[in-house]
């Protein structure tokens, strides 16, 4: 399969790069272990990962922030990643039929399902998180424009938030940001 081949070599490239900032500087690399997210989120990576590897679809009882309560939802689990200090399961949810991101600490259970699954073969999760602020990605188109008081001028210009904002100084030192996103949920809070 030559996507596969090709996704391969890419993570190889990735690796060799990571292991050679490592070998460097060792604090230069470093991810959240699983169990900076709670001891759910450790019960729950070992299941995601045989169903990932299976191609078995799910089950998990998860807890969004939005709704608060617990409910069980069917889910074909596509990569569990680590982003902003935590752990995420992106795959594709049956009951919105759409790919979603999950938080391995609000997964209390997971439990597996008979039917199987195939990751679409131009699945990429960076491209897939390209129009979040970090996470969350919807179907909405929002122009967003913040300014910032010109003291945090150096915090805005001198590190990357998302790789398409456009931040300028203006004549009186504040800041001006420009992004678009697909949500507002993230970059609310």
């Amino acid at each position: 399969q030559p996507a596969l081949l090709q996704r391969l070599e890419a993570l190889e490239m990735k690796l060799d790069a990571a292991i050679a900032m490592a070998e460097e500087s060792p604090q230069a690399l470093q991810l959240a272990p699983i169990d900076r997210s709670g001891p759910q989120a450790k019960d729950a990576l070992e299941p995601l990962r045989l169903a990932i590897q299976k191609r078995q679809a799910v089950e998990i009882e998860y807890q969004s922030l939005s709704g608060g309560k617990k409910r069980w939802r069917g889910i074909d689990p596509w990569q569990v990643f680590q982003r902003s200090e935590a752990w995420y399961l992106v795959g594709h949810c049956h009951e919105n039929s759409e790919p979603r991101t999950f938080r391995l600490d609000r997964i209390a259970k997971v439990r597996g399902l008979k039917q199987t699954f195939e990751i679409p073969e131009d699945f990429d999760l960076e491209r897939h998180l390209q129009d979040s602020w970090k996470l969350i990605k919807w179907d909405g188109h929002y122009d967003v424009v913040l300014h910032f008081d010109p003291s945090l001028a150096p915090l805005i210009l001198n590190a990357r938030h998302h790789p398409d904002e456009k931040a300028k100084a203006l004549p009186d030192g504040s800041i001006e940001y420009r992004v678009q996103l697909s949500s507002l949920e993230e970059i609310s809070r």
